[in-house]
């Protein structure tokens, strides 16, 4: 019997070594999930912050997106006035330049008519002038009528 008892008491210090060991380790696991607790937490304000963050930049994103959409139309808005004002101005330039050429080409011609005219008076002049001095007369020669 006493050999019972002692075997008794053997397990009941084992139990009582189990439940020291047990107390121990519920411890150190209340310990790590007031750990885990703080550190879900942190994760929880991290996460707020990732999503306002997100937030921020999908703002930004419709902020690009809508100034895209304005340059897009300031570009419809120019080329629409490249294609309307500035080609028919260019156009009338051109148009300008033709009749200049025009007109240049015209003075060039009456120019040359008239170079011609100056040539043919000189050279009459210059037969008159030859005829005068050798007939030896003082009186003058009736020059031609212009326009001829």
């Amino acid at each position: 019997m006493q050999e019972l008892l002692k075997q008794i008491l053997g397990k009941v210090d084992q139990i009582g070594s189990d439940v020291s060991t047990l107390k121990t380790d519920v411890s150190t696991l209340k310990t790590d999930v007031s750990t885990l607790k703080t550190d879900v937490s942190v994760l929880k304000e991290g996460q707020q912050r990732l999503e306002g963050r997100m937030e921020d930049f999908e703002q930004g994103q419709i902020r690009i997106e809508t100034r895209m959409e304005d340059l897009d139309q300031g570009q419809i808005c120019i080329e629409t006035r490249m294609e309307n004002v500035v080609i028919d101005k260019i156009r009338a330039l051109f148009d300008a330049r033709e009749v200049q050429n025009d007109s240049i080409a015209d003075i060039r011609e009456v120019l040359g008519r008239v170079e011609a005219k100056v040539d043919v008076l000189q050279l009459e002049t210059s037969s008159l002038r030859k005829l005068k001095k050798g007939a030896g007369q003082v009186s003058q020669v009736p020059l031609p009528a212009p326009g001829r």
